[in-house]
């Protein structure tokens, strides 16, 4: 979480759009040993600073309107 936190605040800061595309093996032990603990960093994290989670229509519906 480190590593990713300074890239995150400025996304927050500029109202950016982050994307996180995470692969079903990446919750598997074998291929990413904490790999569901980082997910639930990111997305808490994510969470806690008030960012949407949206689908990549929802995020094209949204840009069309604002």
């Amino acid at each position: 979480m480190p590593a990713v936190t300074p890239l995150l605040n400025e996304i927050i800061r500029f109202h950016g759009v982050f994307t996180l595309l995470w692969h079903n093996e990446n919750f598997t032990p074998y291929a990413l040993p904490q790999g569901v603990q980082i997910f639930r960093d990111l997305t808490r994290y994510c969470s806690r600073a008030g960012t949407a989670f949206l689908t990549a229509s929802e995020a094209v519906a949204h840009a069309s309107i604002s």
